[in-house]
């Protein structure tokens, strides 16, 4: 082996230089930054910082525009039906649908979860606008109804929509096959249940959950009407995807 001595006496050491697996000559500061490729060797900590914040801060703009986009797209008014533009978009959402969604019977669900199953179906506060529309007086002001049906009468109609919302007429719910899709349904929760109208499970983080790829489902409550038209192209407008 290679090498030199370094120091004098008992403090004396021998520093390899090479050996028959190469060199083991010491990396000096300028030679990391060399390998580096695009770091300057002056660089210092408060310059890797200030590289950091610019680098999060083109990161949030990125992610506001494209949360702005997906905004003007879902605020976009929908092609009049049987349109060509219309069927596109009714295409690419069914194409989606069998991409993202699992098809899972409702007593799969039920016996895995258990007898309180019905415990992880989400719920959300019901809005005035529904609750007049229970009473068939959309019309009336928030003024008027208050005082014509009085808090209580109101609250009694609040519960008993809260009761509809977890009502699921098909024995088929569809699963969120990835994390991003199960985390935008839990996101847009308040929105999916009251202006979508399609149901939710969530087994969270329950055993339950172990037996599922997400383990969040959307149901539906209702027949006689293209599901499509009234719940899917809706959804995928939520998120900004159509």
């Amino acid at each position: 082996m290679k090498g030199f001595t370094k120091g004098k006496g008992k403090g004396k050491k021998f520093i390899p230089t090479s050996n028959d697996k190469g060199s083991l000559r010491a990396i000096s500061k300028e030679d990391i930054h060399k390998r580096a490729g695009d770091v300057p060797a002056s660089i210092g900590n408060q310059d890797l910082i200030r590289k950091k914040k610019t680098l999060e801060e083109g990161l949030d703009e990125a992610i506001a525009e494209i949360k702005q986009s997906m905004k003007e797209k879902s605020e976009k008014p929908l092609p009049e039906r049987d349109t060509p533009e219309w069927n596109e978009i009714e295409s690419e959402v069914k194409r989606r649908v069998d991409q993202d969604f699992n098809d899972v019977r409702l007593e799969n669900v039920q016996k895995i979860a258990g007898e309180d199953w019905y415990q992880y179906i989400e719920t959300t506060e019901p809005r005035m606008e529904d609750v007049k529309d229970h009473f068939g007086e959309r019309n009336m002001s928030d003024e008027e109804f208050e005082e014509a049906h009085g808090e209580s009468e109101i609250d009694d109609a609040k519960d008993e929509l809260r009761r509809e919302q977890e009502e699921i007429m098909w024995g088929t719910v569809f699963e969120a096959k990835d994390g991003r899709l199960a985390e935008l349904i839990r996101e847009h929760a308040d929105a999916i249940i009251n202006d979508i109208g399609m149901r939710i499970i969530d087994l969270g983080d329950s055993e339950a959950s172990e037996a599922y790829n997400q383990g969040v489902f959307l149901g539906v409550n209702g027949a006689g009407y293209d599901f499509y038209e009234s719940h899917w192209i809706p959804l995928y407008r939520l998120f900004g995807w159509v």
